[in-house]
């Protein structure tokens, strides 16, 4: 979804500022106090709509997420769910509100209980980031082995690994600072809710996420200099 086609906060708090008082104070009939109900009710009601719409594209990525683990998954889809609901929940009051103060009150809340467009669909992606990163790391590891076994067979054949040696030590180095930090990142995000929420509190996990991602693209670097001195050694004097 595009940035532009969201209705921020501050978009509905300028919606929300045409009641109760300064909205009502200008209208001066009952006709028109309730035409001004409806159309902020209008604009509240598209912005849970925008969100719920986002809830359902975010479950979507989610299911076709092949490295995403199966436990993660389950509890980011199970906030998605509550989210839903609540803003379901959400909507059927703001139908019935008849007043500004009362939608002043309920409109405020699409933002704060729910915070799907700064907490809930970002969370998700850092998860998911996270998860692949783990994957390479997987990957990483067995590559790792391999490198160790071509080592020690190349040495029983009498032939100078040391280099190679020395670039597989900085790789499984590296695997084990991105397996640090990648793994951290879960536990760091999953359990902030929209009441806890703060400006920066999703700042943990993206600085994790860089570290891993910078740590693998070291591993990886080490890995093809390890592969490539096996390649040239020569046998050992």
């Amino acid at each position: 979804m595009k940035l532009t086609t969201i209705l921020t906060g501050t978009a509905l708090t300028a919606a929300l500022a045409l009641t109760p008082a300064a909205a009502m104070a200008q209208t001066g009939t009952g006709a028109r106090r309730d035409a001004t109900v409806d159309r902020v009710k209008t604009r509240c009601l598209a912005a849970i709509d925008r969100r719920q719409q986002a809830i359902v594209e975010l479950n979507n990525r989610l299911d076709n997420r092949s490295n995403l683990q199966d436990a993660h998954r389950s509890a980011l889809k199970q906030i998605d769910d509550q989210t839903s609901a609540g803003l379901t929940a959400l909507a059927n009051t703001i139908q019935g509100d008849t007043t500004g103060e009362q939608l002043r009150t309920d409109c405020r809340a699409i933002v704060d209980d729910y915070r799907v467009f700064v907490l809930v669909r970002p969370r998700a992606r850092i998860v998911v980031t996270g998860d692949r990163e783990l994957a390479a790391i997987d990957k990483l590891t067995d590559a790792a082995g391999r490198i160790q076994t071509a080592i020690d067979k190349q040495k029983a054949d009498g032939k100078d690994t040391s280099k190679a040696e020395a670039d597989l030590a900085t790789m499984k180095s590296a695997i084990a600072t991105a397996s640090q930090h990648a793994g951290a990142v879960y536990d760091e995000v999953i359990h902030i809710t929209p009441q806890t929420y703060t400006q920066g509190v999703l700042s943990a996990g993206r600085s994790d996420l860089q570290a891993g991602r910078d740590a693998v693209r070291s591993a990886a670097k080490a890995g093809h200099a390890a592969v490539a001195d096996l390649k040239g050694s020569s046998s050992a004097a």
